[in-house]
């Protein structure tokens, strides 16, 4: 019959079976899945490891790292790596394997090794940058237009970070005055959220893209620990395809993330970003002096060389002008000798000529006033005989008017037998104006007639 155990007798042996197989501590490879510290100061977490094909996970452990050992070891990881012991981080451990009948398998982890995590790190930058560069887009952000006067400015930083202060402070009070619009995005800075929430950022940026210049990304002190967030492909991808020029003032100098690699610009600080964005204007500005002293250099110059060329003519045109002058004088006195000689002449010539013209308009004007004084001796006859023409032709013209109208008279028809016949007052030219029953008044030689109409017979 085959033997029976309890649960506790088989967990006992399973707990026998592995200290023989695991006497000492082992390392192991694996990933931070899940991390928790609890209030007395133990660590515990959730180690995997996952697929390279399709990062599913494959295997999967519960790990402690008690208070005291945890105490010293985290900030000499985080120390020598430069990051913070978190979730992603890929590590490597030494374990003691633990089975406890109550609680199942896990491992008491009793040291990191940095070095090897710092090999992942540096792997995984390595294989970031690499795929940016085979797809093409690297140094997108760097080849777009830094504008030649820069001073609408979107930043994302935390609000509360000392690094934001120091920008604005510097950008603000600028030793040469120079006004810039800055407007802050929020974001978080560190931890798990900060690359969705900086991305995040970058997204409220875009629907103003046609208002700001430059884009500044700051964060501005902190510990090397604090910039895993800055070294992720997914804001790397939306930092080179970003239509604005990128400033990273991260404000770490020892490390450059894979943010300040892509960035369209890398500065040291956030003062250094504020520096860089008043430099520019600046040098606009001394270009625009320069160009504006060179110019008025080359004006000055130009007005010069002619007021010179000038006072050369001056000093030859003078004298022509006064020779030219005396020149003309002479022809002037001369035409006006030639001119009063000429008009002398011609009035005695045509003196006699006018004497002789009027003689004869005379003699022309006295006859036409003879001639005329003998037709207005007849027109007072020939008026006469015009008016009495016109007199008997109007009368002959009045008699065939009468005779007509005469003629035309209603009662001279009547008289010859013929009627008229009225309907409400208004003489009937037309049978079809008339209604049966309608009151109708006939006019006749001697009177008037009253009927009324009974029948209407039409012609056919």
């Amino acid at each position: 019959m085959q033997q029976k155990y309890s649960l506790f007798q088989l967990n006992s042996m399973i707990k026998k079976a592995m200290t023989n197989a695991f006497p000492a501590t082992i390392k192991v490879v694996a990933e931070i899945a899940e991390m928790n510290t609890n209030r007395t100061g133990h660590c515990y977490l959730t180690l995997v490891e996952k697929s390279e094909t399709d990062d599913s996970v494959k295997a999967q452990a519960r790990a402690t790292i008690w208070a005291g050992i945890f105490r010293m070891i985290k900030p000499y990881f985080e120390t020598t790596t430069g990051r913070r012991l978190e979730k992603g981080l890929k590590i490597l451990v030494s374990v003691e394997v633990v089975f406890h009948e109550a609680y199942g398998f896990s491992l008491n982890i009793k040291d990191i090794d940095p070095s090897f995590t710092l090999g992942d790190i540096e792997r995984r930058r390595r294989e970031i940058l690499r795929k940016l560069e085979n797809e093409g887009i690297m140094n997108m952000n760097k080849d777009v237009q830094m504008p030649f006067h820069p001073k609408k400015i979107a930043v994302i930083s935390s609000p509360t970070a000392a690094g934001y202060g120091d920008f604005v402070n510097q950008l603000e009070n600028n030793p040469s005055g120079f006004y810039f619009v800055h407007k802050l995005f929020p974001a978080i800075m560190q931890g798990e959220k900060a690359t969705e929430s900086i991305i995040q950022a970058f997204d409220r940026i875009y629907a103003y893209e046609d208002f700001f210049d430059v884009v500044v990304l700051i964060r501005g002190g902190g510990s090397t620990t604090d910039l895993s967030c800055f070294d992720t492909y997914e804001l790397a991808l939306n930092i080179t395809q970003f239509p604005l020029p990128v400033i990273a003032g991260i404000g770490h100098e020892r490390d450059m993330t894979i943010a300040d690699t892509v960035a369209h610009t890398r500065v040291k600080t956030p003062t250094a970003a504020a520096s860089f964005i008043i430099n520019k204007v600046s040098e606009i500005e001394t270009f625009v002096i320069d160009r504006e002293t060179r110019f008025l250099e080359g004006v000055n110059d130009v007005i010069y060389i002619n007021n010179e060329e000038i006072k050369h003519l001056s000093e030859v045109f003078v004298p022509k002008v006064k020779t030219h002058l005396r020149q003309e004088l002479g022809r002037q006195n001369l035409l006006k000798s030639k001119v009063k000689a000429y008009t002398h002449s011609y009035l005695r010539e045509h003196t006699n000529k006018s004497k002789h013209l009027t003689d004869n308009i005379d003699k022309s004007v006295r006859y036409k006033i003879s001639r005329s004084l003998d037709k207005l001796v007849n027109y007072p006859d020939r008026i006469k005989r015009n008016i009495q023409f016109v007199i008997s032709n109007g009368k002959r013209e009045l008699e065939n008017y009468q005779t007509i109208i005469t003629l035309s008279d209603p009662h001279n028809l009547l008289k010859k037998g013929y009627s008229l016949t009225y309907a409400d007052g208004v003489l009937v030219k037309d049978i079809g104006s008339i209604k049966i029953g309608q009151e109708i008044i006939t006019k006749s030689n001697g009177g008037e007639i009253s009927s009324t109409v009974t029948e209407i017979i039409k012609n056919k």
